[in-house]
């Protein structure tokens, strides 16, 4: 079985540039709504997630396949595990972390564009 990570790498060889993401544009609009426009958002009044100074914007699409081959990866190992063990605590603690790998997933196949996740899938409303 081929993960999205490896799937997506071997779709995408003989691509010359990798892209890169940039500041251009991110960021920009949330549902429609323009954050320029938004009133009181000044510098001061930013989450942490808006505040750009924080954030490097300088991951490649190769980063984010590899990270999501690791978190495909981990997940996997975790389910293994929570299904050989029998001590309930540490079942408890590989179902937990599995369904965290879960969210980290389905985040990573939303920034790659996966039509099969959905916003409200990201956010953990379905």
């Amino acid at each position: 079985m081929v993960s999205m990570a490896q799937y997506v790498r071997l779709s995408s060889q003989g691509q010359t540039t990798t892209p890169t993401f940039s500041t251009c544009g991110f960021l920009q609009s949330v549902d429609g709504i323009d954050q320029s426009s938004v009133s009181g958002q000044g510098s001061e009044g930013m989450n942490d997630h808006q505040d750009s100074e924080n954030f490097a914007y300088d991951k490649s699409w190769d980063n984010i396949l590899r990270m999501l081959d690791k978190a495909e990866k981990e997940q996997n190992r975790h389910f293994m595990l929570m299904q050989r063990t029998k001590n309930k605590k540490k079942r408890i603690e590989h179902m937990r972390n599995y369904k965290a790998l879960e969210g980290v997933v389905a985040a990573l196949r939303w920034t790659l564009g996966d039509l099969r996740i959905t916003e409200r899938i990201v956010l953990g409303l379905n």
